[in-house]
C-alpha cells in the first residue's frame, strides 16, 4: 500500500494515546509555524523513551560506582559465641614430664573449653584483583551499548516523525485540491439553477449538479478529517497533547519540499559509512567487543588475588560461667596477607572460551547479513526515488491538461452547446489526476526517507 493511500484511505486511530502526553514545556512551545527540525527537536525532548535512556545512563554510572566499592576498605564488627559440648580428649603420659610421678603415670587431658566467645573488628582490603578490574571495564562498556540503543531509538523517532510530517503536507495539498473542486461544483450548481429559471435547462441538470456538489462536499469533509488526524499524529510523535491540534500548522508547502528533491542525486552505497551510522549494524560490533571483555574477565579471574586483613578484639575461653567469668577475657589481634589461586579454573578455561568464540562468529555473520540488507534497501529506495521523480513531472502535466479539459467543458456548457455529463467526467478525471500526483509525491518523499534510513542518516 502506498504512502498516500495509507494516510488518506485508512485514518490513524491514535487519539486515545495522545491524551496521556502532556508536559509543561510543550505548552509553552509555539506550534503555529513548525519546521521539521523543530518538530524533531520537540520529539527528542518530550518522548518518554528518550527520558528512559537518560535514566538508563545514570543506572550504568551507578553500577560502575557500585563495582568500585569492592576496592574500598571493608570493616566488619563481629560477635561469636560457641558452646563445645563434645571436646576431644587424649591420654597423655604425664609421668614422663614430671619426675615426682611414676614414669608410667598417664592422665586424660581435654583440649579446649566448654565455652568460647570472640568480639572484635575485622578489616580487609583488596590489594590486587585482576578479575574485579576486568569486571569494572565490562560494566563501563555497558554505557556504549546503551548509547547505541539510544541512537536506534532516536532514528525510530525521526523516521516516524518524518512520516507524520509528510502525511500532513500531503493532507494540506489534498484539502486544497478538494476545496477548489467544491468551489467549482458550487459554481456549476448556480449556473444550472440560473439556466433552469431561464428555461435553458431542465430540472434533471439541476439534480445532477446538486449530486455532484454533495459528492465534492463529502470528499472535502473526509479530507479535512484526515488532516486533523494527521495533525494529531504529528503532535503525538512530538510528545505534545492533541488538545493543541487547533494551534498546529507546518511551515512550508509540499511543493517547496519537492523542489529540494528535484536536483538531488542519490550517491552510491557506502558500506563503511552505513556500518558506522546504523545502530542495527553497530550492535553486532559492540556485542563482539562485549564478548571479548567477558572473555578477558574470565581470564582475569584465573589470576591470583591478594588481600590484606587485620583483626583486633577480645577472646573468651572458660569452663565456668560463660562470658562473665572473672579474668576469662583477653585481648587478641592479628594481621596478615591472603592469596587465592583458582586452580580448577585453569582446566575449565577452554570450555568458557568456546561459547564466546561461537557468539563472535554468529555476530560476524549477522553483521554481514544486516549490511547486505541495508545495501538492498538502499538500492530499492534509489530505484523508487528515480522512478517517482520522473513520473512526478508527468503527473503535474496531466493535472494541467485535466484542468484545461474541465475549463473547456464548463465553457461549452455555459455557452449552451455542451452537456452536464461532459463537465462531470472532466471533474472526475481532474480528481483522479490530482490523486495520482499526490500518490507519486508521497512515493517520492518515502523513497528519499528510505534512502536516508538505509544509510543511517535520518537526522
Amino acid at each position: 500500500m502506498s504512502f498516500f493511500r495509507y494516510f488518506f484511505a485508512h485514518p490513524v486511530s491514535c487519539t486515545l494515546l495522545l491524551v496521556f502526553i502532556a508536559t509543561g514545556n510543550t505548552y509553552a512551545q509555539d506550534l503555529g509555524n513548525l519546521t521539521l527540525e523543530q518538530a524533531l527537536k520537540s520529539a527528542l525532548e518530550n518522548q518518554p523513551s528518550e527520558r528512559a535512556f537518560r535514566i538508563e545512563n545514570q543506572i550504568n554510572a551507578a553500577q560502575v560506582d557500585k563495582a568500585l566499592l569492592q576496592k574500598n576498605l571493608k570493616l566488619n564488627g563481629n560477635v561469636d559465641m560457641q558452646a563445645n559440648p563434645f571436646l576431644p580428649a587424649s591420654v597423655v603420659p604425664v609421668g614422663q614430664f614430671n619426675v615426682q610421678n611414676p614414669t608410667d603415670e598417664t592422665r586424660a587431658i581435654r583440649f579446649g573449653t566448654w565455652w568460647q566467645a570472640t568480639a572484635g573488628v575485622t578489616a580487609t582490603k583488596s590489594l590486587y584483583d585482576a578479575g574485579l578490574n576486568a569486571q569494572i571495564r565490562e560494566q563501563n562498556f555497558q554505557a556504549d551499548i546503551t548509547e547505541n540503543n539510544h541512537a536506534l531509538n532516536r532514528q525510530n523517532i525521526a523516521l516516524e516523525l518524518t512520516k507524520a510530517w509528510y502525511a500532513l503536507l500531503l493532507s494540506n495539498e489534498e484539502t486544497g485540491f478538494l476545496k477548489e473542486n467544491y468551489r467549482k461544483t458550487d459554481e456549476l450548481l448556480k449556473d444550472a439553477l440560473n439556466k433552469r429559471d431561464g428555461g435553458a435547462a431542465t430540472e434533471s441538470a439541476v439534480i445532477s449538479a446538486r449530486m455532484q456538489q454533495n459528492s465534492a462536499r463529502i470528499q472535502l469533509e473526509q479530507a479535512e478529517g484526515n488532516r486533523r488526524r494527521n495533525v494529531e499524529t504529528l503532535l503525538y510523535r512530538m510528545g505534545i497533547s492533541p488538545e493543541r491540534a487547533g494551534e498546529a500548522a507546518v511551515k512550508g508547502t509540499l511543493a517547496e519540499v519537492l523542489s529540494q528533491l528535484e536536483k538531488f542525486a542519490p550517491p552510491s552505497f557506502d558500506a563503511t559509512s552505513t556500518a558506522a551510522n546504523r545502530p542495527e549494524i553497530q550492535q553486532f560490533v559492540l556485542d563482539n567487543r562485549l564478548q571479548q571483555l567477558r572473555l578477558e574477565t574470565e581470564k582475569a579471574r584465573l589470576r591470583p588475588t591478594l588481600s590484606a586483613f587485620a583483626f583486633f578484639g577480645m577472646n573468651n575461653l572458660t569452663n565456668d560461667v560463660p562470658i562473665f567469668a572473672e579474668n576469662s577475657w583477653f585481648s587478641n589481634g592479628n594481621i596478615g596477607l591472603q592469596m587465592k589461586i583458582p586452580v580448577s579454573g585453569y582446566w575449565e578455561q577452554q570450555k568458557q572460551q568456546l561459547p564466546v568464540s561461537l557468539k563472535q562468529q554468529y555476530n560476524a555473520a549477522m553483521q554481514e547479513e544486516a549490511l547486505n540488507q541495508a545495501r538492498w534497501e538502499y538500492e530499492q529506495a534509489r530505484t523508487a526515488f528515480v522512478s517517482a521523480r520522473q513520473q512526478l513531472a508527468l503527473r503535474k502535466d496531466d493535472i494541467d491538461l485535466a484542468r484545461q479539459q474541465l475549463e473547456l467543458a464548463s465553457s461549452t456548457l455555459k455557452g449552451g452547446t455542451g452537456i452536464p455529463s461532459d463537465v462531470l467526467n472532466a471533474q472526475i478525471a481532474l480528481r483522479e489526476k490530482e490523486f495520482n500526483w499526490l500518490q507519486t509525491a508521497g512515493d517520492l518523499l518515502l523513497a528519499e526517507l528510505a534512502l536516508r534510513k538505509a544509510s543511517g542518516k535520518l537526522f
